[in-house]
């Protein structure tokens, strides 16, 4: 909890007056159980006398309180009851503040009342500074499914939104769709920001960009996902209407099933449709939806297990906690109409299946695995024949693809690379989703820098991310290479600042004690096994990108040692590893005052291990 009185007086004005340590004073002022009453009781005195306003501490043996101000259907009362029963079982008395006249007091006005011990707070729709004040009162409380982007210090719980709706709309794309309409939510919401940037990234994957025209803002209900679908279905864009739509919620997209119906369009033969939630009803339209499955029910779980550890004033690192979703697909999609289902890829003009079946020889014969996919990839780069024979022969030789081809599609975007910078890898991609989910929770303009940038990968992905979240962010990339930087430039473009240095050497003072968002790919490749990398990479990446010392942690440990300097409170620091060497790089976090987690994807084999400034 916050470490100052609700006033004005400092905890450190306290434990001057009092005589008392400051993290002494700091624990009587939260109730902390290990301070014994007398000084308890003398601290909070003293305080009140230098005229802090100091509420009474939480009762850790009250009841919680569970409000959800909306009424309890299928959705709400899936998350309420969750955790009523993991209350229960847990010996705690809950008191319930539910339906909509629940808005009339809002959470801190509640919580005044004495002996509470803490609070489940279910998508509160009070603003941020509100909780801000309940978290002055250090009562206990944690939020499900936040509305707005919550300060580092106050825990949450939520579906992965940004992923869930990425895998969705990847869904609709491998069904050949490519005007996709979207129907979502309030557009201040966090959610409804978070899916409109997984969508944009699925796009960015195929060479898309979002169409405004395709997009309506609604209350996430079935009459307004009715309304929004006719709007889009009767007053197309200039691309045509879409072969697609995208709804927030299943209720919403029980209304876009409705408006296609009356205008006489066959699901999923005309128009396929998706939903978000996987309620029951997303079972009981005809046809089913297709749907994100949410784990409603874990959400209320692991809610009531992050305050019962601050209950007990046990240690949380993971603040904002984001659960896995799955995608559930039924008879609401379908291929796009004119797509024959087996084609397996479009047919590109200009292309001779001769040319082709050449190149693809001998690609395969230099050991290339993806042979026909590189094949294709240097036919569309080449512009005539000698530039296809050159290119092919330089892939031959060993340069990397991407240098080849300028470019390395990388988190939804095509990233500039080329001769003398390190290429971006797929495992990579793990530590640009962790921190643009870092950086959406930070605030309304984080400060997200990137260290061993390279060709600033994972900067530029979370800058458009936030871009198309409708967010800012400052943004600042470093390299002791010039010839990365000079292409970072090119990535995160000119309103970002990319300058050459050693480290934190390159960096502008005024970010001290400012950093968000820290993300860090330090060459952690040991020494002596450099000589057995690929060669491409050995003979091609700059080795300053590769060795990281003998044991691979050389330049980690410097990162780590200073990064709680640079971070501003609640501010992360990422770093790329492996699952090998994830355990010393925790170690190093630990030995730094960070809090640690490791965050690890077996699909690209990525591992990222994150530090937070308690």
């Amino acid at each position: 909890m916050p470490r100052r009185p609700s006033g004005r007086v400092t905890v450190r004005q306290v434990a001057d007056a009092s005589g008392y340590a400051v993290g002494t004073v700091s624990r009587a002022l939260s109730g902390h159980p290990a301070v014994a009453p007398a000084t308890r009781d003398a601290i909070r005195a003293v305080a009140a006398r230098l005229g802090a306003d100091v509420p009474p501490p939480p009762s850790p043996d009250g009841p919680v309180l569970v409000r959800c101000p909306y009424v309890l259907d299928d959705y709400f009362g899936r998350v309420v009851t969750a955790v009523a029963e993991a209350l229960t079982a847990a010996g705690r008395r809950v008191v319930l503040d539910t339906g909509e006249s629940a808005r009339d007091r809002g959470p801190t006005e509640t919580l005044a009342d004495d002996g509470y011990a803490g609070a489940v707070l279910v998508l509160p729709p009070e603003p941020v500074r509100a909780l801000e004040d309940l978290r002055a009162r250090r009562v206990p409380f944690v939020v499900v499914d936040p509305r707005d982007a919550l300060p580092a210090d106050v825990p949450s719980v939520s579906a992965a939104h940004l992923t869930s709706s990425r895998d969705l709309t990847q869904h609709l794309l491998d069904l050949g769709h490519r005007r996709i309409g979207v129907v979502s939510g309030p557009p201040d919401w966090l959610a409804s920001r978070a899916r409109l940037a997984g969508h944009a990234s699925a796009l960015a994957d195929v060479g898309l960009l979002p169409d405004p025209s395709l997009r309506r803002s609604i209350h996430a209900t079935a009459d307004e996902g009715f309304r929004a679908a006719g709007e889009l279905l009767d007053e197309p864009g200039p691309g045509g209407p879409p072969t697609a739509i995208v709804a927030f919620n299943d209720k919403a997209a029980s209304g876009v099933l409705r408006a296609a119906a009356e205008r006489g369009l066959r699901v999923p033969d005309d128009l396929s449709v998706t939903g978000f939630d996987d309620l029951d009803l997303a079972r009981s339209t005809v046809p089913p939806l297709t749907t994100v499955h949410q784990p409603l029910e874990e959400m209320g779980r692991m809610a009531v297990s992050l305050l019962l550890r601050l209950v007990a004033h046990q240690p949380v690192d993971a603040l904002h906690v984001s659960l896995a979703t799955q995608l559930v697909v039924r008879g609401s999609t379908g291929t796009a109409p004119g797509v024959t289902p087996d084609t397996s890829a479009p047919v590109r003009p200009g292309r001779a299946s001769a040319d082709r079946d050449a190149v693809v020889a001998r690609l395969r014969a230099a050991g290339c695995v993806f042979a026909e996919d590189e094949a294709d990839l240097l036919l569309d780069a080449a512009g005539a024949p000698g530039a296809l024979d050159a290119l092919v022969a330089r892939r031959v030789a060993g340069e990397p693809l991407e240098h080849l081809l300028g470019w390395v599609a990388f988190g939804g975007l095509r990233v500039a690379v080329g001769p003398g910078v390190f290429v971006p890898r797929v495992r990579t991609q793990v530590m640009a989703d962790e921190a643009t989910r870092l950086a959406l929770d930070a605030g309304p303009e984080p400060t997200v820098v990137e260290l061993c940038c390279g060709a600033a990968a994972v900067a530029a992905v979370v800058r458009r991310r936030l871009a198309d979240a409708g967010r800012s962010v400052r943004t600042h990339v470093a390299d002791v290479d010039p010839v990365a930087v000079t292409w970072a430039r090119r990535n995160v473009g000119p309103d970002a600042r990319a300058t050459v240095g050693d480290l934190y050497d390159a960096l502008d003072p005024s970010v001290r004690g400012r950093v968000d968002v820290l993300a860090v790919n330090a060459p952690y490749v040991p020494s002596g096994e450099i000589a057995h990398m690929p060669p491409e990479a050995r003979d091609h990446e700059p080795v300053v990108a590769l060795d990281g010392g003998s044991d691979g942690l050389d330049v980690q440990r410097r990162v780590i040692a200073e990064a709680p300097v640079w971070l501003g409170p609640g501010g992360s620091v990422l770093v790329e590893s492996s699952v090998a060497q994830a355990p010393a790089t925790a170690a190093l976090m630990e030995e730094a005052g960070l809090g640690v987690r490791v965050v690890h994807d077996d699909d690209v084999d990525g591992t990222v291990v994150v530090g937070t400034r308690r």
